[in-house]
């Protein structure tokens, strides 16, 4: 398969939790149309159809968490997740023939080693070459938006999930796909706005995918999943305690809705300081000596007391509007 008939290359993101991976798939699938008018196909399909992808590779797609959470263990019904999946991959692969795939998500990092390659083998049976792209943070700025991340969604409570947090193990991960995939063949970028190209993760990731190819400017990252304040970090802390998202296992069908946490401003998250400082030191110091990267330690929150008047009236505000809203 050479030529026009065979995919010049295929960009693989593969996601890190926490680093940037939701904002980089929403702003590509929203501009798939302007990317594929400069050479570069991403499928417009929603993330839950693309994930079929990683179970027409892994070894044991029931021990997926969406196949998982649904109870899918017939044989039969994972065997017919599997083929949608590989059909859905190989349709891309043909709407790529001369041009450059572009994949992501933040699924395949979990998949074995075997199952890695199995994906690899068939991506280079079809293409001229391949390139795995990962996006790290610092181990901090990591901790803080993972505890912010469980303590919203009403899986933990502050008082535990500061407890039970772990570094992100940014170097296993990175020496794994080196192993599957080769040195030459990834390439680490650090998730800093102050060196990102255009400092947004999306123009970061095409500028490494096709240099030159897409005009500047033409896309913004579409930001989503931000990072709330403390004091809405508190708020969704009582929501998590008072409201949990699961009760004996089930969902709790009495938790609401929680977008509007991010309209209350305050002062930045911070955690523990004798907690933070221990925080991937090895692996830091390792991504600096094999990469030559050097992560920013995102600030502490400069001492102060929270529910400042302005956060009070972000409060307020807020519940005004949901107020109205429910009225309406």
């Amino acid at each position: 398969m050479r030529g026009s008939r065979q995919i010049r290359q295929v960009v693989l993101h593969v996601g890190f939790w926490k680093c940037g991976s939701t904002t980089l798939q929403e702003t590509l699938r929203a501009n798939a149309g302007a990317l594929a008018r400069h050479g570069l196909i991403y499928p417009e399909a929603p993330v839950l159809r693309q994930r079929r992808v990683i179970d027409a590779f892994h070894s044991d797609p029931a021990s997926l968490f969406w196949n998982r959470n649904n109870a899918v263990t017939d044989p039969a019904v994972l065997d017919k997740g599997r083929a949608a999946g590989l059909k859905f991959l190989n349709r891309h692969l043909h709407l790529a023939r001369g041009r450059t795939l572009l994949l992501s998500s933040e699924h395949l990092i979990a998949m074995p080693d075997g199952d890695l390659a199995r994906l690899r083998d068939h991506l280079l049976g079809r293409a001229q070459s391949l390139r795995v792209v990962v996006y790290v943070r610092h181990p901090v700025a990591h901790a803080r938006s993972a505890v912010q991340e469980r303590v919203k969604q009403g899986v933990a409570t502050l008082t535990g999930e500061r407890a039970q947090a772990r570094p992100y193990p940014l170097r296993r991960e990175i020496e794994k796909l080196v192993a599957v995939f080769g040195r030459p063949g990834v390439v680490v970028r650090a998730l800093d706005r102050a060196t990102l190209a255009g400092g947004q993760i999306t123009t970061d990731f095409l500028d490494v995918a096709a240099p030159g190819q897409v005009p500047e400017g033409l896309i913004r990252d579409i930001v989503s999943n931000q990072s709330l304040s403390a004091e809405g970090l508190a708020l969704a802390d009582a929501l998590a305690r008072v409201a949990p998202a699961f009760s004996d296992g089930v969902r709790n069908p009495a938790r609401g809705a929680r977008d509007w946490l991010h309209a209350v401003e305050g002062a930045p998250v911070s955690l523990a300081p004798a907690w933070e400082d221990r925080l991937g030191r090895d692996d830091l110091a390792w991504l600096k000596r094999e990469w030559d990267i050097t992560l920013p330690r995102p600030p502490r929150a400069p001492p102060g007391e929270m529910w400042s008047p302005g956060a009070i009236t972000s409060l307020a505000e807020t519940l005004n509007r949901l107020s109205l809203a429910a009225g309406a």
